[in-house]
């Protein structure tokens, strides 16, 4: 729940976690009593989300982001893609991630340097996006273009940037 950009039923949160419902529901209700969860009913189904209200969501979210989150993801993703010498994550993602004030972004941006497989990085990220549950984009720049002086290189190298550690092959 704290890596999602949306609510999840208990059914999503289950297969998520490859729990039973029943352990699922168990742990849900643990954590409601605890304040930390909330759920709120869409007709019959229960969308399950980290309750804002709780002094804990805010530190809890951002602990299971460090360990669990995009940079983790996309780094695990990235292993045994040749040619990446580099990736960070950009964009409204990395900017939340350092603190600016906003809605939790729906898809996050990455931007991979070096010369890897086209086909590769894409299905990394798709793969990235499955785990994930938001879309995950890659921008693909070679060494010399992220070393150059474009608007764009300008743009990313002035915001937010969150390193992703890869194999440098």
């Amino acid at each position: 729940l704290a890596l999602s950009p949306q609510p999840l039923s208990l059914t999503e949160l289950a297969d998520a976690a490859d729990i039973s419902e029943g352990n699922a529901h168990r742990e849900v209700r643990r954590l409601m009593e605890a304040g930390i969860v909330r759920d709120d009913r869409v007709g019959r189904t229960r969308q399950l989300s980290l309750s804002s209200a709780s002094p804990y969501a805010a530190p809890l979210r951002e602990l299971l982001v460090r360990a669990f989150g995009p940079p983790q993801v996309l780094s695990d993703v990235f292993r045994g893609v040749r040619g990446i010498s580099g990736a960070w994550i950009y964009g409204s993602w990395a900017r939340r991630s350092v603190g600016e004030a906003g809605e939790d972004p729906a898809d996050i941006d990455v931007l991979v340097v070096g010369e890897p497989d086209v086909d590769e990085v894409y299905e990394s990220c798709r793969q990235a996006s499955t785990r994930l549950r938001r879309e995950v984009n890659a921008t693909i720049l070679s060494a010399s273009e992220w070393n150059s002086d474009t608007g764009f290189v300008r743009e990313v190298r002035a915001g937010a940037l969150v390193p992703v550690a890869v194999e440098v092959a």
